[in-house]
This record gives structure tokens, sequence and C-alpha cells, in this order.
């Protein structure tokens, strides 16, 4: 198995006596070994990036396998059921809901997301720099296939945050994406949303956006949350959102460290200030492994 949990908290996995093999940080590479590997020799211990347990149940730690090239990597959906495609979003029935990746990595240092974390983890195993984005003509290309191979009629872009790169790749996205006019989903940060890039996303065709704001109180989001953004900045951007008239929604976290009731009601005044969203998701707080808000909670 594979993904953030084994690669954030792997002696924890390999202590479950079910698991005998796991990925740690990306699987690209290790995948296409795996497969290589099995083909010629029936084995894949001998692959990189993978801690394994031998007959004894002694764990073995393979050397790290080096990050993918992004661009070269168009996910093959072509064993997917027709239904898997189909997602319910604002009020809309989409039946060819495509995700799509246009950067991997995220520059921001929210303590309770695993984000900075993967990006520690390729630093430790002397990887290189996480932060990889694509060209946008390497985009466009991605988009062609999907549209031969699948016919999209809307594209969710799993960026961690999509607006989080120089304005010139924003204005030439949407350049680029208003040929093709297929709506899109996105998720970034509400102080991101400048007028000017609102607008041409606009005329680009995005259908809809999602904020993480996570917590309404200042000081609390400042300093525990690392999001030194005040709320006044919020308040400023929620204006030019909701001008914009692109549908949104936004995401808050309630039950964090230290957390009280007051600082909840924060949030919900806040939320009620935005005014503007259609949407909305409360979720608790879950210490992952590997962040640091959860090595807060574990320490108090």
């Amino acid at each position: 198995i594979g993904g953030v949990f084994p690669s954030q908290a792997p002696d924890v996995v390999m202590e479950n006596e079910l698991i005998r093999c796991i990925a740690v940080h990306e699987g690209e590479n290790t995948y296409r070994q795996l497969i290589e590997s099995w083909k010629e020799t029936g084995s894949f211990y001998n692959i990189d990036g993978i801690w394994w347990k031998d007959e004894n149940n002694v764990i073995h730690k393979n050397k790290p396998a080096s990050l993918c090239n992004i661009a070269q990597i168009i996910p093959d959906f072509s064993c997917y059921e027709n239904k898997r495609w189909q997602r319910p979003m604002g009020g809309k029935h989409f039946y060819r809901a495509v995700s799509m990746e246009t950067y991997r990595g995220c520059p921001y240092k929210c303590t309770y997301c695993n984000s900075p974390s993967t990006r520690e983890l390729s630093k430790k195993l002397n990887l290189g720099n996480y932060m990889r984005r694509k060209p946008f003509d390497i985009v466009e290309r991605d988009l062609q296939y999907y549209i031969e191979h699948i016919g999209p009629d809307l594209i969710m872009f799993q960026d961690d945050s999509f607006l989080a790169r120089p304005p010139k790749e924003i204005f030439d996205f949407c350049e680029m994406w208003s040929k093709y006019k297929i709506p899109f989903w996105f998720n970034t940060r509400i102080e991101n949303c400048k007028p000017e890039y609102l607008a041409a996303l606009k005329e680009a065709g995005v259908y809809r956006m999602t904020f993480g704001l996570e917590s309404g109180h200042e000081e609390y989001r400042k300093h525990m949350l690392e999001r030194p953004i005040r709320n006044d900045i919020y308040y400023q951007y929620f204006d030019y959102i909701n001008d914009s008239d692109i549908p949104y929604s936004l995401n808050v976290l309630i039950g964090m460290p230290f957390e009280t009731r007051d600082m909840v009601m924060d949030t919900a005044r806040v939320i009620k200030r935005a005014g503007g969203y259609d949407g909305l998701t409360i979720s608790m707080f879950q210490p992952y492994h590997g962040t640091k808000l959860r090595q807060i909670a574990v320490d108090n």
C-alpha cells in the first residue's frame, strides 16, 4: 500500500500484521519499477522506494525512489466504469467529472495539513524540491487527451492551492482554457483571489471554487495554524469573490488543540460575514501523522 499515511508514519503502518510492503513517498516511479520487476523476476522486493517484511517479519528499508517528472504523467482511467465519473456538485449532476493535476506540492505551512510535511520528507530523503508545476502546454496536452478518451463535462483540479502561482501563469492558463470552455473547479486560498484573476477565470469557464477558512479566530489562525492573514483582509477578498458572482464553498475545522467555544463562534461570525457561499463543510480536526498540529496535540 502507499499514500500519505504510509509515507508519514511508515513504522506505524508496518506494525500491522496484514501489511507486508509499503511505498514510501511518491509512487509513480516505484509502481513502474514494481511492474517491470514482477514481469522479469516474479518479485518486487529489490525496487526503490519501499519498505518490506521478509518471512521472519524483519523490516527492510530500500533506498528512496526518485521524484517523478509530473509532465510525463497522464493517469490511465480506461478501466473505470462509466458510473465512476458521475458527480453531483453545486446543484448540478455531472456525468464525466475528471480530476487533473497542474502542480504537485504546496508552498504554504498550514500546521494541520500533510502537504508541508510531504515537502519536508522530500528534503529529508535528499530527493530535491517536491514542488513542481506543469507548463500549460502540457496541461493542454492532458486536457486534449481527456477530451479524446473521456469527454469530460467537468474538470476538477486537485492542486493544493490552484492560484498559488505567478500571475502570468494564471493568465496564460485562462487564455488557454478559454479555447475549450469546459467547466472547472479548484481549491485555493481566499487572499489569492484578486479581481483581475477572478474576471479571467470566469471568462475561461470556471464553474465554482472552494476555500479553506479553517478558523475565524485571527490570533489562533496566525500562531497555531501558521496562516497569518488578518480577518479584514479576508473580508476585503470575500467582497471581490462575491462581486465576481463565481459560486464557492467554504471549509472550516473545529475541535483543534486549545480551541474554545468562543473561538468557534468567531469562525461562525467570519462565515456569516463572507455571505456569498452556497456550500459549507464543517469538519472535526483529525491529527494526521506528520503534521505540526498533531505533535502539539500529542505533547499536550
